[in-house]
């Protein structure tokens, strides 16, 4: 027996689609394939209204920011992150070796000044961007493998090794929430 009738059906991409993840007000929604393109479609339209080109891989992981409704992140097969905003195809950074494996999920704090990721290189680690201006910092690393142990990075250890990030221009909307832990986006 049928308990449910097909609304729409959206079409676009040219692979399989393997993530889907609606924004707050219920109107967009991102779809990630791999075919290494995202789209953004209108649902009150039923219609794409941007692709976001720019993963080397398979898309595997997408989060809206929970804060800037155009905002979210992504993540590949090759372990990489993406930073976009909705209204530029082109990703506002990369950190294009995040993890040594597929990014499998990710997730924002609540009120959007960090960003965690998982992958199938064991490890669970935070993003953040301390002022603005600041490349995206990997801030803490949890692994799963033999030693269950949380490692800081501080920034002077992440500037002596720069080859680790990629940065195309970087989303000022994710810098201000270690300015001032009271006021996160003032």
């Amino acid at each position: 027996a049928k308990s449910g009738r097909t609304l729409t059906t959206l079409h676009g991409h040219k692979n399989t689609i393997v993530k889907v993840q609606w924004n707050q007000n219920g109107n967009w929604l991102l779809t990630g394939s791999r075919d290494q393109l995202i789209k953004c479609f209108d649902i009150r339209t039923m219609r794409e209204f941007q692709t976001f080109r720019g993963h080397k891989r398979e898309v595997t992981a997408l989060q809206w920011h929970p804060v800037h409704n155009g905002m979210f992140a992504s993540g590949a097969w090759d372990g990489a992150l993406y930073y976009w905003d909705v209204k530029q195809s082109e990703p506002l950074a990369v950190i294009s070796t995040a993890h040594t494996s597929s990014v499998w999920d990710m997730d924002w704090h609540p009120v959007g000044h960090m960003l965690v990721s998982a992958s199938g290189d064991h490890t669970t680690k935070f993003w953040t961007r301390n002022r603005p201006g600041d490349r995206v910092n990997e801030i803490y690393s949890h692994s799963s493998g033999d030693r269950d142990e949380v490692q800081p990075q501080t920034q002077q250890q992440h500037q002596n090794h720069p080859q680790q990030h990629q940065q195309h221009g970087a989303p000022s909307s994710f810098d201000h929430a270690n300015n001032n832990r009271k006021r996160p986006f003032s």
